[in-house]
């Protein structure tokens, strides 16, 4: 208390306004700051525009890049089969004439 006292601390002034550091911003200051504030958003908003289209025309390659590798899967497929059906038939027919020949 007593350090207080020497500082020329007293209850009244502990209730007077404390003096700001920093001086209160004028209305012009707060204009140019919102301003800013929106050009911000605005160049922003524009780019996210721009993000979401390129995103857009990569999904929809993307969904075409599938479907035809879709398409190329099954073709690849069928003549897999076709190939495996026409050895086995081969082979059969090669061992039901080998059968023959011995009978």
């Amino acid at each position: 208390m007593l350090a207080l006292k020497r500082q020329g601390w007293t209850p009244a002034s502990a209730a007077a306004p404390v003096p700001s550091l920093f001086p209160a911003p004028s209305a012009a200051q707060i204009n140019e700051e919102a301003e800013l504030h929106n050009r911000l958003l605005d160049d922003l908003d524009e780019q996210v525009d721009g993000t979401r289209s390129r995103l857009a025309a990569a999904q929809r390659r993307l969904k075409l890049v599938m479907r035809r590798s879709g398409s190329c899967k099954t073709m690849t497929l069928m003549f897999l089969i076709a190939v495996i059906l026409v050895v086995v038939l081969v082979i059969g027919f090669k061992v039901a004439l080998h059968l023959a020949i011995f009978l």
